[in-house]
C-alpha cells in the first residue's frame, strides 16, 4: 500500500508539472508583503494574471511551507489543497487570457529569507540584538533555496513572469528590490516600497534586502543607472568596495554586443550571505566581507565577484538554462566573461594565471577520476564555473575573436527573456564559423576528463606562463639560481613569477635564501614582500630590520604575517611589536585584529587589560558579526583554553545559524570541546538554562561523545 501511494504522489506531482508547463503561461505578478522582523514573519498576497493554452481543471504553483489563508479568482473564493511543496488550485478554464487569481498567505521562512541581527538565538532569552548599522537586515536568496518559500510562485526556471514588488517594512530602513523604485509610502511606523519590472524573469531571481543603508549613483556611458549601496560608517570605503564598477559594466555591454537589458542595477552587501554574491535581476547582494578600503584592496577585492554577478545579468537572467543539464550556460559563461573583465582591467598575464590555476584543479580532478562532464546536471562548482570558462576560452581560440563575439551575440538576442540549452547555443554558433562543433562538444562539454594537452599548450602561447612553467621544473642548485632569481625579482615580471622565486628559494641554504630575501624586501613591490612574508619559517638577524617595516606595509596579509613571525622570534620585543599594529583591524572579517587580541593576551602583564582584550575577542564570538569574523574568533579561543559560558552561548546559537558551513563547523566544534571532561563539567552547569530542542541537542552530542559514536 505504502508504495502504491508512494507511486501514487510521484505521478500527480510530475501530472500536474507537465500540465502547467505546457497548458499555463504566467505572464504577470504582483506581490504585496508585509514583513515583520521581529517576528520573521512575512504576511502577503499575490495577484497574477495567466493564459491558458489549453483547457484545464486544476492550475498548479510552487509553495513551500506557506500557511496559504485564502484564494480566490475574479473576486470569487475558490478551493485549493497544499500537496507536496505545490499549491494546487481547483479551476476548470478553457483557452484564453485571465487576470484576477490572488492567493492570501503567511510565512516564517526557514530558507530563502534571513533576518541576521533581528533575534539573538540564545536559548534561554528574546531579546533583540541590535549591533551597528550592519546589526538588523533582512535579505533573501532564492536560486537553491527557493522563493516559493515566501511568495506562492514557481521553482521550475521556465517560467518567466512580469513581477512587482510592494514591500511594507519598519520605517526607519531602507528597502532595495528588484526592478525600479516607482513609490514610497511613509506611514507612521512603517513604509511601503513600489518597485516594478518591465520584463519578465524566474522567480528564483527576485529578491529585497531591509537593511541601514547609504547610497551613491553612477552612471554607465550609455546611461543606466547603478545604484551603489553602502553602510553609513563605511562611506570611506565606498571607492575601494566598488572600484571599477562603471568600467565592468561597459565592458560587458561592448564584449557582449547587447545593451544591458535592464531598467537600472544595484548593489547591497549582506550580513551573513549564504554565497559571495548573487544576480538577481536588478539587484546584486553580496557578501559585506568584500567591503574594504584602499590598504586591503590588493589583497582581497570584490572586482571578480562584481564583475561576475552583473555578466549573469546577460548569462541566466536575460537567457535562462532551461534545466540543469545547461547550467554552464549560466555558470561557465558569468565566469569567463568575469575572467575577460579582468583581463581587461589587470592585463593578459592576470588572465592566464587564473586560467593556470583553475586548469591544475580540473587536471587533477582528472588525475584522481573525479573528471565530470559540463552537461552532467549533479557536477559540482569546479566543473560549472571553472571548466565551463576554459571551454568557453577554447571555443573562442577556435573560432577566432570575431566570430566568437558576433556568435555569442546572436544567442543573446535570439533567446532574449526565454529558456536556452546547450544544443541552442552550438546551433546559433554553428552559422558563424567553420570550426567542428560537434567535436568541440564532445571533448569539452561532454568528456568527463579535462582536455589538459589542449589546455597547456593553450596557456603557453602566453610568456610569462611558459617562463613561471619553466622555474617550476627548473632543479639547478641554489649557486647556479641565485643572479637569474635576483634578476627576476627586480625585472618587470608578473608577480606570481616573483612569488614563486622566493617560495622556491625558502628551501635554499640560509645565506643563499637570506641574501635573495633582503634583496626583495628592500627592492621588491608589495607582491614580491608578501611572498617573503609568507614562506619565511624563521627570521634571522639579518632580515630583522627589513620584517620590522613590514609591520606598516600596506597590505594586511602582508602585516598579520610579520607580525607573527616576529613575535614568536623576538620575545624581547613583543610589547613594541603589539604597540606599533594596536590601532589595526585589517579586512572586514577582522581577522589582523583578533591575532592582536591574542598575541596581547600573552604579552601584557596587566589584569585590567588583559580582562579587556579577552572580552574583546569574546565578542567577535557573538551573532553581530559575520559568520566568518565569528569563526576566527572560535578557533583562536579554542587554541588559547579561552571559552567562557558567554562564547559556548555564542556557539550553540551557531549551531542553528542559516548559513550551513557555519553551523557545521560550529557543531564540530562543539563535538571537540565536548571531549574534554572540564569542559564537559562547565557545559553541564549551563544546561539549566537551556531551552528544549537546544537542551536535549547538546545533552545528545555530549552522551555520543563520551560513548565514542561521535
Amino acid at each position: 500500500m505504502k508504495q502504491f501511494l508512494l507511486y501514487f504522489s510521484l505521478l500527480f506531482s510530475v501530472s500536474f508539472f507537465a500540465q502547467n508547463g505546457d497548458a499555463v503561461d504566467f505572464t504577470e505578478g504582483k506581490i504585496n508583503i508585509a514583513v515583520n522582523p521581529a517576528a520573521q514573519e512575512i504576511a502577503g498576497e499575490v495577484l497574477y494574471n495567466f493564459r491558458v493554452l489549453k483547457p484545464v481543471d486544476s492550475i498548479l504553483l510552487s509553495s513551500r511551507n506557506l500557511d496559504i489563508l485564502k484564494v480566490t479568482f475574479r473576486e470569487r473564493e475558490i478551493g485549493f489543497r497544499t500537496y507536496n511543496k505545490s499549491l494546487v488550485l481547483d479551476l476548470s478554464l478553457d483557452r484564453g487570457r485571465y487576470k484576477g487569481l490572488k492567493i492570501i498567505y503567511k510565512a516564517h521562512p526557514e530558507s530563502a529569507v534571513y533576518f541576521p541581527g533581528w533575534r539573538s538565538g540564545y536559548p534561554s532569552e528574546d531579546n533583540l540584538v541590535v549591533n551597528g548599522e550592519g546589526g538588523r537586515q533582512v535579505w533573501t536568496q532564492g536560486q537553491g533555496k527557493y522563493t516559493s518559500s515566501w511568495v506562492p510562485s514557481f521553482d521550475d526556471m521556465n517560467e518567466k513572469v512580469r513581477f512587482s514588488l510592494d514591500v511594507r517594512f519598519p520605517r526607519d530602513y531602507q528597502v532595495i528590490a528588484n526592478g525600479e523604485l516607482r513609490k514610497v509610502v511613509h506611514e507612521k511606523d512603517e513604509s511601503i516600497w513600489q518597485y516594478e519590472m518591465k520584463n519578465p524573469v524566474s522567480s528564483y531571481l527576485l529578491a529585497f534586502v531591509g537593511g541601514l543603508y547609504d547610497k551613491r549613483e553612477i552612471r554607465s556611458s550609455s546611461g543606466v543607472p547603478i545604484h551603489l549601496y553602502y553602510y553609513p560608517s563605511d562611506s570611506s570605503r565606498v571607492e575601494a568596495t566598488y572600484r571599477y564598477t562603471r568600467q565592468i559594466f561597459d565592458f560587458l555591454e561592448k564584449e557582449t554586443g547587447v545593451p544591458y537589458p535592464w531598467v537600472n542595477y544595484k548593489q547591497v552587501p549582506v550580513r551573513d550571505f549564504l554565497y559571495a554574491g548573487m544576480e538577481n535581476v536588478t539587484l546584486t547582494i553580496f557578501s559585506d566581507n568584500y567591503i574594504t578600503d584602499s590598504r586591503g584592496f590588493t589583497d582581497r577585492n570584490y572586482v571578480n565577484v562584481n564583475a561576475h554577478e552583473l555578466a549573469h545579468h546577460w548569462f541566466g537572467n536575460l537567457v535562462t538554462e532551461e534545466s540543469g543539464k545547461h547550467h554552464w550556460l549560466q555558470e561557465g559563461f558569468a565566469t569567463y566573461y568575469a575572467l575577460l573583465t579582468e583581463k581587461m582591467i589587470f592585463g593578459e598575464d592576470h588572465y592566464y594565471w587564473k586560467l593556470y590555476g583553475t586548469a591544475r584543479q580540473l587536471i587533477a580532478l582528472s588525475d584522481n577520476t573525479n573528471g565530470e562532464s559540463l552537461l552532467d546536471p549533479e557536477a559540482g562548482s569546479l566543473t560549472f564555473y571553472e571548466k565551463g570558462a576554459w571551454a568557453l576560452h577554447i571555443l573562442r581560440e577556435r573560432m577566432g575573436e570575431m566570430a566568437f563575439r558576433e556568435g555569442i551575440k546572436a544567442f543573446l538576442n535570439a533567446y532574449a527573456f526565454k529558456n536556452a540549452t546547450t544544443e541552442d547555443l552550438l546551433e546559433v554558433l554553428s552559422g558563424y564559423t567553420e570550426v567542428n562543433l560537434q567535436e568541440f562538444r564532445e571533448t569539452w562539454l561532454e568528456q568527463p576528463e579535462f582536455p589538459a594537452a589542449e589546455a597547456i599548450q593553450s596557456l603557453k602561447r602566453n610568456a610569462f606562463i611558459a617562463r613561471y612553467m619553466e622555474i617550476e621544473e627548473d632543479n639547478a642548485p641554489p649557486v647556479v639560481l641565485f643572479n637569474e632569481s635576483k634578476n627576476a625579482l627586480k625585472s618587470d615580471s608578473f608577480y606570481p613569477l616573483k612569488q614563486l622565486i622566493t617560495e622556491r628559494s625558502a628551501y635554499w641554504p640560509r645565506r643563499y635564501r637570506d641574501s635573495l630575501w633582503l634583496y626583495a624586501l628592500k627592492e621588491g613591490d608589495g607582491y614580491v614582500r608578501a611572498g617573503v612574508a609568507k614562506s619565511a619559517d624563521s627570521i634571522g638577524v639579518t632580515l630583522k630590520q627589513e620584517f620590522e617595516l613590514l609591520l606598516e606595509d600596506p597590505s594586511y596579509i602582508t602585516v598579520q604575517e610579520a607580525l607573527m613571525k616576529l613575535w614568536i622570534e623576538y620575545p624581547e620585543d613583543r610589547s613594541r611589536y603589539l604597540r606599533e599594529t594596536e590601532a589595526l583591524i585589517g579586512f572586514e572579517d577582522h581577522s589582523l585584529r583578533m591575532l592582536w587580541l591574542a598575541l596581547a593576551l600573552f604579552t601584557f602583564d596587566d589584569p585590567e587589560l588583559t580582562q579587556r582584550y579577552f572580552g574583546d575577542l569574546t565578542a567577535y564570538t557573538g551573532p553581530g558579526y559575520p559568520f566568518d569574523t565569528r569563526q576566527q574568533a572560535f578557533n583562536m579561543l579554542y587554541e588559547i583554553g579561552g571559552f567562557t559560558r558567554a562564547s559556548y552561548l555564542n556557539l550553540m546559537q551557531g549551531m542553528h545559524h542559516p548559513a550551513w558551513q557555519f553551523s557545521r563547523f560550529c557543531k564540530s566544534m562543539m563535538d571537540r570541546l565536548l571531549s574534554n571532561p572540564e569542559t564537559r563539567i562547565q557545559i553541564r552547569s549551563i544546561l539549566p538554562d537551556l531551552k528544549s530542542p537546544l537542551k536535549d541537542t547538546i545533552e545528545t552530542r555530549m552522551e555520543a561523545v563520551i560513548s565514542g559514536t561521535k
